[in-house]
């Protein structure tokens, strides 16, 4: 189960991105896309939906989960005190982790938690995972993670890594060391929640190159032509249309300001194509292991 932050549905290219995720792609092209899906809009509330299957408010994650305090012990600004805005998984509902745990599965997780900080038996080992490798918090550097928005293995925070360091990449060498060092043949379940391409805008060199430029033409024509893609792949119905432009036009944009954006632009596809080709070696690995074909992944 693969877990992407933020990230609008348009911009892989198996639904009409420009991006390039050859991985995803393949994935798709085998399997099956949802043309009507729902979320609840944000990462933290998504995330207590989909480890538990209720509504986010059942989990008790109605608005947003804990993250790390500026003073020690204070209250969490996240806890309204009522029971559906707690900021935490709560004790009435049971993860995918702890019901598959009991039916005989492996259970490891890498990637972002964002359901619960403060106080280990809120994080996921406590909630049913055997190993975990990743952030508590809802967001860290993706070069290095470090204080309350740290990296964390199993149940005990670890120092900031040393450069070179990128979380997308280190998130997918847990989560392939996690199956790889299983000694029994026991089926397993692995949830990879990456960051990407949540903020901050942090991306490799080699990664934003590819990208720089190609958003020059404006973020109007990007979005028509993401339309027109998806109207001829049956995604959507071009009766629809699009929604209206509420944004200033590309063309009132100083050069300077083009500029700037297309490298913003840039950054997050960076992000996006990184995170398609760790999808791609997560992908190889359990070909490689024999395990592809009898392994679902959503």
């Amino acid at each position: 189960l693969i877990m992407v932050d933020d990230m609008g549905y348009s911009d892989i290219g198996c639904y009409g991105g420009e991006i390039l995720t050859p991985n995803i792609d393949a994935l798709a092209s085998k399997g099956v896309r949802f043309t009507q899906f729902y979320n609840t809009s944000r990462s933290c509330p998504a995330r207590a939906s989909l480890m538990t299957g209720l509504y986010q408010h059942q989990a008790g994650i109605g608005q947003m989960s804990e993250d790390p305090f500026n003073q020690p012990n204070q209250k969490s600004p996240n806890d309204w005190g009522v029971p559906g805005y707690k900021g935490f998984l709560n004790r009435n509902c049971v993860t995918i982790a702890e019901v598959l745990k009991e039916g005989g599965y492996h259970t490891y997780m890498a990637g972002k938690w964002h359901l619960g900080m403060h106080g280990e038996e809120k994080w996921p080992l406590q909630r049913g995972f055997e190993r975990f490798y990743g952030i508590l918090a809802g967001a860290c550097s993706y070069l290095r993670p470090s204080g309350g928005r740290g990296l964390t293995l199993d149940n005990t925070k670890l120092p900031a890594p040393e450069a070179p360091y990128y979380t997308t990449d280190a998130f997918t060498d847990y989560a392939i060391r996690f199956v790889d060092e299983q000694k029994d043949d026991k089926p397993f379940f692995l949830y990879l929640a990456y960051n990407a391409p949540h903020w901050p805008l942090h991306a490799k060199q080699e990664d934003i190159d590819k990208f720089v430029g190609k958003y020059r033409k404006g973020w109007q024509k990007v979005r028509e032509a993401r339309f027109k893609r998806m109207v001829k792949m049956g995604l959507v119905d071009k009766n629809w249309g699009l929604a209206q432009w509420e944004g200033r036009q590309w063309s009132e944009l100083t050069e300077a300001e083009q500029i700037e954006l297309d490298k913003r632009m840039s950054v997050y596809a960076a992000q996006v194509h990184c995170m398609d080709y760790n999808v791609g070696r997560l992908i190889s690995y359990l070909e490689e292991k024999g395990e592809l074909n009898n392994t679902l992944l959503i």
